[in-house]
């Protein structure tokens, strides 16, 4: 299990969601009682410096936040509980790995833009969308126009199929724009 642990260097600065995620994740059908302590050994290896998640009580909480979210679900297998990642937590465990490759990414000179055009009773993913577009660093040019520098297409595709926006989302890389001087001081970039 440490071969598949190392792989995940990532989760150092993790929450307890994408931590719990990724232990289910890596074993596959995980049984319910050998859950938390799997768990907590991952925490282990990674965050030592973070006790609070050490406490089984505390996992257990989440863990069953994320059966309620549908992000977890229990199988019942000849009389033993297993869990098991759905596709709504397979897609965002891919896209906190994502995140966590951009926070390392050097500016390419390109930059990446997001148009949507969603309609108002599309409300609720259109709102999603903005917080995700914030949380990965986007800027906001116009309302329903963002920038940022950073190679995130698999993101934003990952993020299209998951709030089921199909083509109401354009995602497109340019070279120039206008007042690139203005966007790399926003970015806090060297021209």
């Amino acid at each position: 299990m440490n071969k598949k642990i190392k792989n995940l260097k990532w989760l150092a600065e993790a929450d307890l969601t994408k931590i719990i995620l990724a232990s289910v994740a890596m074993v596959g059908f995980v049984t319910l009682a050998a859950a938390v302590p799997g768990i907590l050994q991952i925490i282990g290896y990674y965050q030592k410096n973070r006790k609070r998640y050490l406490q089984a009580k505390y996992v257990n909480q989440r863990l069953n936040k994320l059966i309620k979210n549908g992000l977890i679900e229990i199988i019942n297998n000849a009389g033993e509980k297993k869990l098991s990642l759905t596709t709504k937590g397979e897609n965002e465990l891919e896209k906190s790995r994502l995140l966590a490759e951009l926070e390392n990414k050097k500016w390419d000179k390109k930059w990446r833009v997001v148009v949507f055009d969603i309609l108002e009773k599309r409300r609720k993913a259109r709102g999603q969308l903005r917080l995700e577009l914030v949380e990965l660093g986007f800027k906001k040019m116009q309302n329903s126009v963002w920038i940022t520098p950073y190679d995130c297409g698999d993101y934003i595709y990952l993020l299209k199929t998951d709030l089921r926006l199909g083509p109401s989302v354009i995602f497109f890389e340019v070279t120039k724009i206008e007042n690139e001087k203005y966007w790399c001081q926003k970015f806090n970039l060297g021209l």
